[in-house]
């Protein structure tokens, strides 16, 4: 997973954690609720990632925690039917971003550099033994 249930609680007030999974009413976090909408948002995640880089990541970038966190918060407000503009707009950039990356427009630092997608998903061209050399590339 990208997260844990202490960075939900380190990014989001814990009052706003307890009322949308405390179901017995005993004024705590529901930390079983919190981990079901992390596990989803990492599934969600790595629905993107996947497309780009090899799973599991060796490590998780702290972007990846923050847009699981965001995701996470989404899927606990939607469970309860309620929704801020706020919780709406930051899963709205979370998937944004995500589709970048899965596209190639954005990459990962996964620690000491960028890793690219895999070589055997890569095309090269020579542009010297194409007919009007580097020129007639210009513009694709």
């Amino acid at each position: 997973m990208y997260a844990a249930v202490s960075d939900m609680t380190a990014r989001f007030d814990e009052a706003e954690l307890v009322q949308v999974t405390d179901q017995a009413g005993a004024g705590v976090i529901d930390e079983a609720v919190v981990t079901a909408a992390i596990e989803d948002a990492t599934n969600e995640i790595d629905s993107y990632v996947g497309k780009a880089y090899d799973l599991p990541l060796a490590t998780t970038p702290p972007v990846l925690t923050r847009y699981c966190c965001d995701i996470a918060r989404y899927e606990l407000f939607k469970r309860k039917g309620e929704m801020a503009q706020v919780i709406q707009d930051a899963y709205n950039a979370a998937i944004r971003w995500l589709k970048s990356l899965s596209d190639g427009s954005t990459v990962l630092d996964l620690g000491g550099g960028v890793e690219a997608a895999p070589a055997e998903d890569l095309i090269m061209i020579d542009a010297s033994l194409i007919a009007g050399g580097r020129q007639s590339l210009r513009g694709l």
